[in-house]
């Protein structure tokens, strides 16, 4: 009996090689695996989300065959399809976070991880999808372009997502050790600004490689995902470092992180 055991192990296996060398570059008991597996698996609803939202719009998904090129293509990359695959990641990350009570104990270098984690059950759920309609031949391309600019994308909306959270001094106030300290207005800023930075990467990733007279897109594919690469190691940086501070100056030493 035939089995594509192996075939969709392949195409689950980059996910999880990226989200461990993702963890292990951030400090010991900053992450729990357990949340993130759980944003993992919410993550990979959001595919249906997108399904479920282009069946009641249709005319959403309507493919442009004529005009300006660079605005036809520009329209689907960023609007039809980078907009709503960012929001519908952005849904499910936000609907685990929002049904946790110990989330106000998340770390900025958490909260950026949970985001990528649920950009990756996209991913995975995507990948999947690509090989059961094109065949295990697609397996490795994706597994070092469009699985890596999922990842990238779910980096770039934490990033600023975190921004939107601060902690409390735990020797001053006990009830909570975290909570949202900018008023609504600023908080939502940030993540709007989180979903349109990440649905600007994905676009530039989706026009470059939709635009029928582009010669060099292969080239060019590979810069824009070492720029997201570059910009990705700076942002992960950047919260591990604010992390480390907020933890040195909220945290007893006799107090456990989990």
């Amino acid at each position: 009996m035939e089995s594509n055991i192996l075939e969709i192990l392949m195409a689950i296996l980059p996910v999880f090689l990226y989200s461990v060398l993702v963890y292990y570059m951030v400090p010991s008991r900053f992450l729990s695996q357990r949340r993130a597996r759980r944003y993992l698996v919410t993550g990979m609803l959001s595919p249906t989300l997108v399904y479920v939202f282009n069946y009641v719009l249709p005319k959403w998904s309507i493919q442009i065959t004529s005009g300006n090129p660079l605005l036809v293509f520009g329209y689907q990359s960023f609007v039809q399809i980078g907009l709503i695959e960012e929001t519908a990641k952005f849904l499910t990350f936000w609907w685990v976070l929002s049904q946790r009570r110990s989330s106000i104990h998340d770390l900025p270098i958490a909260t950026m991880y949970y985001c990528m984690m649920a950009s990756g059950g996209f991913a995975l759920i995507e990948n999947v999808s690509y090989l059961m309609n094109y065949g295990d031949g697609v397996l490795f391309s994706r597994a070092i372009s469009a699985i890596i600019l999922h990842m990238i994308c779910g980096i770039i909306m934490g990033f600023y997502i975190q921004k939107a959270f601060s902690v409390k001094n735990v020797l001053i106030e006990k009830k909570s050790l975290f909570e949202g300290v900018k008023p609504d207005f600023h908080k939502w800023k940030f993540i709007l600004v989180g979903i349109c930075a990440s649905t600007i990467f994905h676009g530039i990733y989706d026009m470059n490689l939709f635009l029928p007279f582009n010669v060099y897109s292969s080239s060019f594919l590979f810069v824009i995902l070492f720029f997201g690469l570059f910009i990705g190691k700076f942002m992960i940086d950047e919260a591990i470092r604010k992390s480390v501070e907020i933890r040195n100056k909220n945290f007893r030493k006799d107090l456990e992180y989990f």
